[in-house]
Parts: C-alpha cells; sequence; structure tokens
C-alpha cells in the first residue's frame, strides 16, 4: 500500500454492525430504497426483474421502471416526513401500474384493507369531569 493510502473497507451485510459490541460506534447497516433501485438497475439486464416486468407482451423499460419507482419512493420519503404529497394522483398511477406488472391489484388490495373493522383503541386514563370534553 502506498503512503498515506486508506485500507480498502470491508463491506457489510444489511443487518451486519462494526465496532465493538454495545459501544456507541456500532453501526447497524440497513438497505435502503436507493440501494434496491440500484441492485434492480444491475440485475435488470441480467435477466432477472426485466422478464417480471411485462404485460401483454410489453416490457417495461429500465428508465421507465426508475421513474415510476422514484415517484412512490419520493411519495412515500414526504409522508414519512409529514409533508403532503401534492401529486398523489401521479403516485397511485405508478404504484397501481408496477403492481400490475407483477399481476398485483392495488384496488384489490386496498378494498381488503378497508373492508378490516379497525382495533377499538383501549386507554389507561378514564375520562374525567376535569379533563375537556365535547
Amino acid at each position: 500500500m502506498a503512503a498515506g493510502a486508506r485500507p480498502a473497507r470491508a463491506r457489510l451485510a444489511p443487518g451486519q454492525t462494526y465496532g465493538p459490541p454495545d459501544s456507541h460506534r456500532t453501526k447497524r447497516i440497513e438497505p435502503t430504497f436507493k440501494s434496491h433501485v440500484l441492485f434492480i438497475a444491475r440485475c435488470w439486464v441480467n435477466t432477472v426483474f426485466a422478464p417480471r416486468f411485462v404485460r401483454g407482451g410489453i416490457h417495461l423499460s429500465l428508465d421507465h421502471f426508475k421513474t415510476k419507482f422514484r415517484a412512490v419512493r419520493e411519495a412515500r420519503n414526504d409522508v414519512y416526513h409529514h409533508k403532503s404529497v401534492a401529486r398523489m394522483t401521479d403516485v397511485v398511477f405508478h404504484a397501481e401500474d408496477l403492481l400490475d406488472y407483477l399481476d398485483f391489484s392495488l384496488d384489490f388490495v386496498c378494498n381488503k384493507i378497508t373492508d378490516v373493522p379497525p382495533t377499538k383503541l383501549r386507554f389507561a386514563v378514564l375520562v374525567e369531569a376535569r379533563h375537556r370534553t365535547w
């Protein structure tokens, strides 16, 4: 190794940690949306993903996949950071289109979710006269 050169870093698998156990320097490596997109892009031409995105004989190109997935990912990030999603119609269109290529119906899944009655919440603090109620 040349003088002043840094040693190559070992790559960690998702979920692996480095540093002494229970130290403040331990970092957990988790997969991200971006890493998934990079993985899919790398494997797209190797016939891993491309054959799955065919509908009626029409193949979804990698560029169109990235565009659709980016719209869904950005909306997911906006929601996570408590921002409104102004382009919701486009996001739903792209998500529905990607899932349709994989033979899933977003409409069917959403209907199944809305058909389930919500679980009644239980609270430890009982309502008392001092509470502001209306």
